[in-house]
């Protein structure tokens, strides 16, 4: 899969009512749909894809973070700050994966679609 567009991947993950999402190389996008995962009907994801997807969404100083502790918690909004996702990134076996999180359908003032609304990152994993 050449470039995962995470707009489709966020309106997917709202569509089918996802609670939860994964971007793990090696396999196609998974999401939590009532308790159980589904994997979409996509190729595998490559390392490559799936880090470039969430370098996308990170800033430039959570990235810093993230490379220097390999983890990295934070959110991304919607739908104009109506849809809210927790995501964290880990670097696992020196490879990346996310893990998505819908953690409000509400409207949040101030953000803006597929920008970070938390600046920080946890310290602790």
């Amino acid at each position: 899969m050449a470039d995962l567009q995470i707009h489709r991947f966020y309106e997917t993950c709202l569509k089918r009512q996802a609670t939860e999402a994964w971007l793990v190389a090696g396999q196609p996008p998974l999401l939590r749909i009532e308790g159980h995962l589904h994997k979409l009907e996509i190729p595998p994801l490559s390392p490559a894809d799936v880090e470039t997807a969430l370098h996308k969404l990170a800033a430039p100083k959570q990235l810093e973070f993230y490379r220097e502790h390999g983890f990295l918690d934070f959110g991304s909004s919607y739908a104009g700050g109506q849809i809210l996702f927790d995501i964290t990134m880990l670097n696992h076996s020196g490879q990346c994966l996310g893990h998505f999180r819908v953690t409000s359908r509400e409207a949040v003032p101030g953000t803006t679609p597929g920008h970070p609304f938390k600046a920080s990152a946890r310290a602790e994993p």
